[in-house]
C-alpha cells in the first residue's frame, strides 16, 4: 500500500515538474544544465555563477553617460538592496562569482532603472523575480 502510493506520489510530483517546466519552455537539456536564463524579465541564475545580460531599453534613445541601475531585494520592503550594480546604458550587467557567492538560494526581486545624464530616473523593470538557484558544491571561499 505504501509503495504504490509513494508511486503515485512520484508520478504526480513528475507530472507537475513536467508541467512546470514546459510552461517556461525549458527542454530536457536546459533543465539538466540550466546556470542562467532570462525569460519575460524573470532571471535564473545559480548561485556563485558569472553570468551576463545587456538591458534593451525599448523606444529610448541613449545618451552619453546615461546610466543602468540593477538593484536586487529578498522582499520589496527590505531597506537597502542585497545587491546593486551600475552600467552604462547599453553594457552588460554582469554576475561575477562573489555578488551572489554568499547569498542563500531562493527568490529575490529586482528592479531595472536609467539614470539619465540630465538627472532623470525612470524603472523600466519593476519588482520582477530572480530565482537564486543553490548548487550542490557550495564551495565559495
Amino acid at each position: 500500500m505504501k509503495k504504490a502510493i509513494s508511486d503515485l506520489m512520484m508520478r504526480q510530483l513528475e507530472q507537475v515538474s513536467t508541467m512546470f517546466f514546459n510552461q517556461m519552455d525549458f527542454i530536457n537539456y536546459t533543465r539538466r544544465y540550466l546556470m542562467f536564463k532570462v525569460e519575460n524579465d524573470t532571471i535564473w541564475l545559480t548561485r556563485g555563477d558569472t553570468a551576463e545580460f545587456r538591458p534593451i531599453i525599448e523606444g529610448y534613445e541613449a545618451q552619453e553617460g546615461d546610466k543602468v541601475v540593477f538593484s536586487m531585494k529578498k522582499a520589496l520592503n527590505d531597506d537597502e538592496p542585497i545587491l546593486k550594480m551600475e552600467v552604462e546604458v547599453g553594457e552588460n550587467i554582469a554576475f561575477t562569482r562573489d555578488s551572489t557567492a554568499k547569498l542563500p538560494s531562493g527568490s529575490y526581486l529586482y528592479d531595472l532603472k536609467i539614470n539619465t545624464v540630465g538627472g532623470d530616473t525612470s524603472t523600466f523593470v519593476n519588482g520582477e523575480t530572480l530565482y537564486l538557484l543553490g548548487d550542490v558544491d557550495n564551495e565559495r571561499d
